[in-house]
């Protein structure tokens, strides 16, 4: 899941623009679950190549995976784990490097990638959850709030075109790619 996360911190932080607070453009923000081990972190890449230096090591963090930034340049992560298990969403500040609890536990069971859309939404894939075993959940970065948006088998990646709020999701289950209307 490493590579994945490595992928979705490179989409996002080439499109984060002024909203990364401050970190160069190119640089890679990427969760680091330590496959469950003792030192989770959100690690940090420099533009050109460079041994990941660590971003931050919250405490709060189990198994975090997928780093995007909210317009207010707080960094929203994944974490498979948190929340007593069922893992979750975490408000990372980018200036003291704390996480907050953000959005987590029921219904998530292992969220794992991230989109955000226009109107401050943020859509989370979840591997677990859902009728067919993986969902596609609309948190609402105003309140918090989760929703239920749909199902897909092994839901993994999820990317959210920011000119129309349409969404491509991935699924672990093989290599396509799904086409979601968000209405």
């Amino acid at each position: 899941f490493l590579s994945a996360s490595l992928v979705l911190g490179a989409c996002l932080l080439a499109t984060a623009g002024s909203a990364s607070a401050k970190l160069p453009a190119g640089d890679l923000l990427f969760g680091n679950s330590d496959n469950g081990g003792p030192n989770p972190s959100i690690l940090w890449t420099r533009l050109g190549g460079s041994t990941p230096l660590t971003f931050s090591a919250d405490s709060d963090f189990a198994t975090p995976n997928s780093v995007e930034f909210a317009p207010n340049g707080q960094a929203m992560v994944t974490d498979y784990d948190a929340f007593g298990g069922d893992g979750g969403v975490f408000d990372l500040n980018p200036k003291t490097r704390q996480a907050t609890e953000f959005a987590g536990g029921p219904p998530f069971e292992q969220p794992d990638g991230e989109g955000l859309a226009p109107g401050k939404i943020l859509y989370v894939t979840d591997l677990d959850a859902g009728v067919d075993t993986g969902s596609i959940f609309k948190v609402s970065l105003k309140t918090g709030s989760v929703q239920h948006f749909a199902d897909l088998s092994l839901a993994l990646g999820v990317v959210v075109n920011p000119a129309t709020g349409h969404i491509f999701a991935s699924s672990s289950n093989g290599t396509e790619i799904f086409s979601v209307n968000p209405t």
